[in-house]
């Protein structure tokens, strides 16, 4: 199998991950209401709108029995209901408050989810990277330990063939290379895939500026110089 050789080119230096941006804190000064504050507010409300609505309804109940000749108890009933609508408008008012308030909150909650979500993103592909790295270096060394057996196996060949040519009747007291050594076929052609592919990933990374592992950049420099590894 003909192995693709990573390519050499000046590597650029890693730009430096932009940070993940944190909420800004309050103003100096400034009150930040509680979600259970705010709770115990709009119960109030509630309890409030909840009263004069009854109050309403109540005193509605009383104009409609309240003879249109006496004009005094009439004014005063819708006195009564006019005074409570103004409160139903005050409380309209500071639901209002209360619900920007609770939109605030909301928009800040979500502000926080998304840049926890955002750094524990970050945070993964950090762990990723110290992974990919150490995978990378693993392959470093199969690719050398693989380039080894080779040459044993290149070796060993040669050997059976002064052995067939001294003693033929020797050849038989030694299995092959791959048999002794349990490394079948199939695996070295497993092997030589995966060496294939792990050139061509850190090619990749060299043509995407990404400097590579210190290890594998004096291999690949070493081999682009015909230097033994």
């Amino acid at each position: 199998m003909t192995d693709r050789s990573a390519t050499s080119a000046p590597l650029a230096e890693i730009p430096a991950r932009t940070p993940v941006s944190q909420p800004s804190p309050p103003a100096p000064g400034a009150t930040i209401p509680t979600k259970n504050a705010l709770a115990s507010r709009q119960a109030q409300l509630d309890q409030h709108r909840q009263g004069v609505v009854q109050e309403i309804t109540k005193a509605s109940a009383e104009l409609e029995n309240v003879p249109e000749a006496e004009v005094t108890k009439r004014l005063s009933v819708r006195k009564k209901i006019k005074a409570a609508e103004d409160q139903l408008a005050v409380i309209a008012e500071e639901q209002a408050s209360l619900d920007r308030q609770k939109e605030t909150i909301a928009q800040e909650e979500q502000k926080a989810r998304v840049e926890e979500a955002a750094g524990t993103r970050q945070q993964i592909q950090q762990d990723g990277l110290g992974f990919a790295d150490t995978m990378r270096h693993i392959l470093g060394l199969l690719e050398k330990n693989y380039s080894q057996w080779r040459e044993l196996k290149d070796r060993d060949r040669i050997s059976q063939d002064i052995l067939r040519s001294l003693a033929p009747n020797r050849m038989t007291d030694l299995p092959s290379f791959d048999y002794a050594c349990a490394v079948d076929q199939n695996f070295q052609i497993i092997l030589g895939q995966v060496i294939v592919e792990c050139r061509r990933s850190l090619a990749e990374l060299q043509s995407r500026g990404r400097p590579l592992p210190e290890d594998m950049q004096e291999r690949i420099v070493r081999e682009q110089l015909g230097r033994p590894l």
